[in-house]
């Protein structure tokens, strides 16, 4: 448990005063344009979404980019020098934030960064039985945004006993891959970085780390399907388990609606994406245990140069530019949650809107974790549970995300 929680929540000071325990989910990708500023007119679409496959929509890091630069030129500076921000931040987070849990949590995510795993897998890696601990410890990985469960559902959208966990964060994925191992060398200034086209098995790394970008924006995926959320029974990546009557079969992203439709989302990042693409999708369909009587969609979403023969052969149900769907640079801003309803009736609103206040929340947008504030002032505790990915607006605090004044 962690430690706010732990020698804080239990003092029976604090009994029936937490205001708010809030779940900090990723920037939305529209605003993570924001760091762009006015380059972003001459900055590809795909560019940026392959500095966001190493940062993530972690707003702290985008801080760190210099738009004038290029995107291998800040990846570079931030992941392959020493000193750099990316460099640093592992050590930071697992020996600061998560303590004396950070060996075993680190020997769970570096099994991760190989591979999906089922609970039984994860407790056979740390060689524990499966139970409350492993159960907290990835409870901690979860809300500290750097795993993702997924559990496969029934096609009437009744959830399965049967889940893997994933990582989602980005920048976890690609420094167990690739600045991990090459940490000794690049101390001794003997590692060059040469681009991420040139790191050792990218394109299959840069499609898990787009298949994390995409899974964060379900909802404008939704949209663009012109779906009524009423219809939608599920939305997860979906896995089959090979069995004597089926092969074993993993989706990307599956909606199942009523009706027994399903939505079989197809998720590529390439420089090029050719027709066999379409065979590809084909034979997932041709594996999956679904009811006679389904209709299956399927739906290609990617980013990068789509071949004319794909869209010629009239396969896909909808075909969607990512970097289209995302609007970069002109989407409406996402607005973060509201806190006035979470405070006590004795607050005072001119405290709430102080400078000090704001400060806090920058402090808790940067740090990741769980931070934990007792402010005198409300009576209340207020916790912020996970990664911090984008900053909170108390009313009248700058509208950017990238700042608070």
């Amino acid at each position: 448990m962690p430690l706010a929680r732990r020698y804080l929540l239990r003092d029976t000071q604090f009994v029936g005063r937490v205001s708010l325990t809030l779940r900090v989910k990723p920037l939305p990708l529209a605003s993570c344009s924001d760091f762009w500023g006015t380059r972003l007119e001459m900055t590809s679409s795909f560019e940026v979404l392959k500095l966001l496959s190493v940062t993530g929509a972690i707003p702290k890091y985008l801080e760190e980019i210099n738009p004038a630069d290029s995107t291998n030129a800040n990846i570079e500076r931030l992941c392959f020098t020493p000193g750099g921000y990316l460099f640093e931040d592992f050590d930071r987070i697992f020996s600061e934030v998560l303590g004396r849990r950070s060996l075993t949590l680190g020997k769970i995510v570096r099994a991760l960064g190989a591979r999906k795993l089922s609970p039984a897998e994860i407790a056979e890696v740390i060689e524990q039985r499966q139970g409350g601990e492993i159960s907290r410890m990835m409870e901690i990985l979860e809300l500290a945004g750097f795993v993702n469960r997924d559990f496969t559902f029934k096609p009437n959208g009744q959830v399965s006993k049967l889940s893997r966990y994933r990582i989602s964060d980005n920048y976890l994925r690609f420094y167990l891959k690739y600045i991990e191992p090459n940490k000794a060398r690049i101390k001794q200034g003997l590692f060059q970085f040469s681009g991420l086209e040139s790191l050792l098995g990218w394109q299959s790394i840069s499609g898990l780390q787009f298949e994390n970008l995409v899974l964060q924006s379900i909802p404008e995926i939704i949209k663009s399907l012109r779906l009524e959320h009423e219809q939608i029974l599920t939305a997860a990546p979906y896995f089959q388990r090979l069995t004597k009557r089926h092969p074993a079969c993993q989706i990307d992203l599956l909606m199942t609606c009523r009706g027994n439709t399903h939505y079989l989302c197809e998720i590529k990042f390439r420089q090029r994406i050719t027709i066999k693409v379409i065979e590809e999708v084909r034979q997932k369909v041709q594996a999956m245990a679904l009811p006679k009587n389904s209709t299956i969609r399927p739906v290609l979403i990617y980013a990068g140069q789509l071949d004319d023969a794909v869209l010629e052969e009239d396969y896909f149900d909808r075909v969607l530019d990512f970097t289209d769907l995302t609007n970069f640079g002109s989407a409406e801003k996402f607005s973060g949650p509201e806190l006035r309803p979470a405070l006590s009736s004795s607050s005072n609103e001119s405290q709430f809107k102080s400078k000090g206040f704001r400060n806090f929340l920058r402090k808790a947008w940067i740090n990741r974790g769980e931070i934990c504030l007792f402010y005198p002032i409300f009576q209340t505790v207020i916790i912020f549970s996970a990664s911090p990915t984008y900053s909170l607006q108390p009313p009248e605090c700058s509208p950017e995300y990238s700042h608070f004044h």
